[in-house]
């Protein structure tokens, strides 16, 4: 969310523990509206929300309070168990694996080795024109 309101300069907001991904362009269920501490910290709308937790991935559109539509979400890992993996694969034991592969990857170089960009070769139109996140490529190169 950060790096998303530095490119739109939208502000940002903190995250909360996120509901079980729906389908792609499902109507996520209504929420009652925020409590009398919390209404003056909701950002501007229409906004994009990114929620990221260990299990799953979506791409909320916000319309209004009670109004958000998924655009896309993790169809295979998360990208924290993509971590996790991609760590165990390295001989990595800590567990969550992101914290070690990120102090590696400062060191390291990034034109060493060419990872796939996800979707990218799928012949299916529908999978290259929608909003989901897909982590194996990018395990399977490690």
């Amino acid at each position: 969310m950060e790096a998303h309101a530095l490119v739109t300069w939208l502000p940002s907001c903190h995250a909360h523990h996120a509901p079980r991904p729906h389908p792609p362009s499902a109507s996520v269920p209504q929420a009652p509206p925020p409590p009398p501490l919390l209404s003056g910290l909701l950002p501007p709308f229409p906004f994009l929300t990114l929620l990221v937790s260990g299990g799953h991935n979506m791409l909320v559109l916000s319309r209004a309070v009670g109004d958000h539509t998924v655009l896309g979400s993790t169809l295979d890992d998360s990208i924290g168990e993509a971590f996790d993996k991609t760590a165990r694969l390295l001989g990595i034991e800590a567990i969550p694996g992101g914290p070690p592969l990120e102090r590696l990857a400062a060191s390291g170089d990034p034109r060493a080795y060419a990872l796939p960009r996800p979707l990218s070769r799928t012949r299916d139109e529908a999978l290259r024109s929608n909003c989901d996140f897909l982590y194996a490529g990018l395990k399977s190169a490690v």
